[in-house]
């Protein structure tokens, strides 16, 4: 029987060299890191848990402060508005124009809102004299540019001084979770359309108008999903660009798919004009929209 000629002989383990000259130090690193990979891994799993609910948590935090922590109405001047979400452009302001109806006089003010996640209420005051004469409440809608009227006023100042002023300006940040597209949002509920419109003049030899004054005549039909209490209308006349008379129009429980003929007697001489009519509805106040009745019973 052969023996080992090493038998009986002791062995140094660190002289031991493996295949590739791997050191029996290497081999006992290897085979301690083998042993502990599950508790590594598990160390690895935790500490990526830990770093998800850090972003997680800084994330929620930020959409908080955002959302929520910023006053649902802001003061108008931009001095005391710290966040640049919050940045808000003034209103631009025409100058504003005046038209005598018979006795009285109609004022117009053309405003425009450039801030697209802020609607504005505010009192629109036309001036006479350095003084107040007549103020309105007025609002503004998100990107919106309107003419705002105060109709039949008697005037016994100086009408060429008429200046115009805005006061109490509270601005109105619109909720993005409510409303995530304002452009949509508005077209939707402002869905009216007008057709037909023609506007007969006192020589008009087409139309015949026994009280002897101009007629304005039109169709307008709600194509929105949406009814309300009262659709005011504004309506002005142009004369190529410039306006050279306005009146106002309120369609009462104006329901959704309604279709309307309308006929409104207008005073004065006018030449060639157009026509623009705009819905003056506050979108914005839940109060305005007509409560659902269900199916209209034949």
């Amino acid at each position: 029987m052969l023996k080992d000629k090493n038998y009986g002989e002791e062995i140094d383990l660190k002289k031991y060299q493996g295949q590739n000259n791997v050191s029996l130090r290497n081999m006992n690193i290897g085979l301690w890191l083998s042993e502990k990979r599950t508790l590594f891994l598990r160390l690895l799993i935790i500490f990526l848990i830990l770093l998800s609910a850090w972003f997680f948590i800084y994330s929620a935090y930020q959409y908080f402060t955002y959302f929520v922590e910023t006053p649902e109405e802001t003061p108008a001047t931009n001095n005391n508005l710290v966040s640049p979400k919050n940045l808000i452009s003034d209103l631009k302001i025409d100058s504003p124009q005046f038209f005598k109806n018979g006795e009285t006089y109609d004022f117009v003010v053309k405003v425009s809102n450039e801030n697209d996640k802020f609607s504005a209420n505010f009192d629109a005051c036309f001036n006479l004299g350095g003084q107040e004469f007549s103020c309105t409440k007025a609002f503004i809608l998100p990107s919106e540019s309107k003419y705002i009227f105060v109709l039949g006023k008697d005037v016994k100042d100086d009408i060429k001084t008429l200046t115009y002023s805005t006061k109490n300006l509270a601005w109105q940040r619109i909720d993005a979770h409510l409303i995530p597209d304002w452009t949509d949002f508005s077209m939707n509920h402002l869905n009216f359309s007008f057709t037909d419109i023609s506007f007969y003049g006192i020589n008009d030899s087409n139309y015949i108008n026994q009280n002897n004054g101009n007629i304005l005549e039109f169709n307008v039909q709600n194509l929105s999903a949406y009814g309300y209490y009262e659709a005011p209308l504004n309506i002005a006349l142009f004369e190529g660009p410039q306006i050279v008379s306005v009146n106002t129009y309120v369609l009462q429980n104006f329901i959704s798919g309604e279709k309307r003929n309308i006929k409104i007697n207008w005073p004065g001489s006018y030449k060639d004009v157009r026509v623009e009519i705009m819905p003056n509805i506050n979108i914005l106040d839940d109060s305005v929209y007509l409560k659902y009745q269900g199916p209209v019973k034949s």
